[in-house]
């Protein structure tokens, strides 16, 4: 059990790291400075690392990807582009399918279950919703056990911890209404900011780098 823990995890870790790269070389080939020979040397290099990816299972890691390839469409203004992206995921995906004998297709296939998806993500958020009714400013840090070492834990003899499967639901849970807000306002400035900086460094070198960070 540990073992196909610590499998699926690093799987995880794997699927999100390609992603993210794989992001950064879409924007890097769809910039007009680029050559057509470095075009096709990263094109090949996407093919494998899509493959790997499709292969860790990691459904967030393909989400990730099909929102940073939207975003740069978008701020590239040319889907053309990315129509030699989307076919070489489907085309990895068949390949992973064939070679675990289904088990990718099925797995990613969850990601279309909406009503799975929306529980998956609600169940956290409703953790921190029902400590947050009677303790609205949170219990404090710690308080969803998030990040305290184990050795610690068992040191301080503490164990009324909330924990909540989720980001959100640990803030809930730790920070309350004040976390909510404090993380709302930095993520409307964080977006605010991408977008600022993507116009000012639009068609520029620097674009190229500032687009696939955003």
């Amino acid at each position: 059990e540990f073992r196909r823990v610590l499998f699926r995890c690093s799987a995880a870790a794997f699927g999100s790291t390609v992603a993210n790269v794989v992001i950064f070389a879409v924007a890097l080939m769809s910039a007009t400075e680029t050559s057509r020979r470095e075009k096709r040397l990263i094109m090949l290099a996407i093919l494998p690392m899509v493959y790997g990816m499709v292969l860790s299972g990691s459904r967030t890691s393909l989400i990730t990807l099909g929102v940073g390839l939207a975003l740069i469409a978008w701020y590239r203004r040319n889907v053309i582009n990315f129509i030699i992206v989307p076919v070489a995921i489907a085309v990895a995906l068949k390949i992973a399918a064939a070679a675990t004998s289904g088990a990718a297709a099925e797995r990613f296939a969850e990601v279309l279950k909406l009503e799975d998806v929306f529980y998956r993500n609600w169940i956290p958020f409703e953790i921190g919703l029902n400590f947050m009714a009677d303790n609205p400013f949170g219990g404090g840090l710690g308080k969803s056990g998030y990040s305290i070492p184990f050795f610690l834990s068992r040191r301080v003899g503490y164990r009324d911890f909330v924990q909540a499967d989720g980001d959100i639901g640990r803030l809930m849970v730790d920070m309350g209404i004040v976390g909510l807000i404090v993380f709302g306002w930095l993520l409307f400035v964080g977006v605010r900011t991408c977008f600022r900086h993507l116009k000012l460094l639009h068609d520029t070198p620097l674009g190229t780098i500032a687009l696939p960070s955003a």
